[in-house]
């Protein structure tokens, strides 16, 4: 019996190794082609985050910092400018890794998101005034990027809202201040001692105070 019972342990244990020895190669088989192909990395427009030229040529503190993190990990990566944005390149099969998207309920299920790295807030300006916000938006022209997260903040916070669609975040800033926009969505990077404040300096020129109301996205 004790004879019996010593073969099963030696067995179970024989299969216990075998099996981890499996998923110690897999492992290395995963990491080895990991290393092997090469990355197709999309991005858009977004300074400061990342701009590119029209040449395509990339530079920004994103760029270089997840650029040297695949060098380290001794990944491969092609980067590409998609000006259409995450959700229309992922669709298209023309992109493998997006390193700065938002966690959009929408995509959830279509699309493997990390834990954040960079936490962006967003926030609706307007010009200092007394009047509430409309409710839904109404009888707002809301000036934005025309990213996925501003479509959706739109959609989501302001459907009745109209949309004016610009090149970038400061654009925004500035058609509002200019008159052409009754208010804009804006992002801005939390930093220790910055505060989405900062913005506001596209409007200085003009003397025009902004109410910022901070967005849930």
């Amino acid at each position: 019996m004790r004879s019996r019972l010593r073969t099963c342990v030696l067995l179970a244990c024989g299969l216990c190794v075998v099996s981890a020895g499996v998923l110690e190669l897999r492992s290395r088989q995963a990491a080895e082609q990991a290393r092997s192909r090469i990355w197709r990395t999309g991005v858009q427009e977004a300074p400061p985050w990342y701009t590119a030229d029209r040449d395509g040529h990339i530079e920004g503190p994103v760029f270089d910092l997840i650029d040297e993190a695949a060098r380290r990990r001794g990944l491969r990566l092609e980067w590409t400018v998609e000006a259409t944005g995450a959700d229309q390149a992922f669709r298209a099969r023309r992109v493998d890794l997006w390193p700065l998207a938002g966690k959009l309920a929408a995509r959830h299920g279509q699309f493997e998101i990390t834990e954040a790295w960079l936490r962006l807030s967003y926030w609706l300006a307007r010009r200092k005034t007394s009047q509430p916000l409309p409710p839904l938006g109404a009888g707002l022209l809301v000036a934005h990027k025309g990213t996925e997260v501003t479509r959706r903040i739109l959609s989501d916070r302001f459907p009745r809202a109209g949309s004016l669609q610009v090149a970038s975040h400061v654009d925004a800033l500035q058609a509002l201040c200019a008159g052409t926009a009754s208010a804009a969505v804006v992002a801005e990077v939390f930093r220790r001692g910055g505060t989405a404040g900062s913005s506001t300096r596209a409007c200085v020129d003009r003397r025009v105070d902004l109410t910022l109301t901070q967005l849930e996205t």
